[in-house]
C-alpha cells in the first residue's frame, strides 16, 4: 500500500473513531488487508 494511501486510511479511521482505539485499529487493519501482499502489516499509531 502506498504511503500516501496509508496516511489517508489512518486519517479517516482517526476521524471516524476519535475516542475508540480498537475501532481505529480494526478499520486500519481491514483496509490494509484489502491490499494484496500487505495483510501482514499492523499499524500502531
Amino acid at each position: 500500500m502506498p504511503e500516501g494511501v496509508l496516511a489517508q486510511v489512518k486519517a479517516k479511521a482517526f476521524n471516524e473513531w476519535p475516542d475508540d482505539c480498537e475501532m481505529q485499529m480494526y478499520t486500519i487493519e481491514n483496509q490494509v488487508a484489502a491490499w494484496p501482499g500487505y495483510e501482514h502489516i499492523l499499524i500502531y499509531n
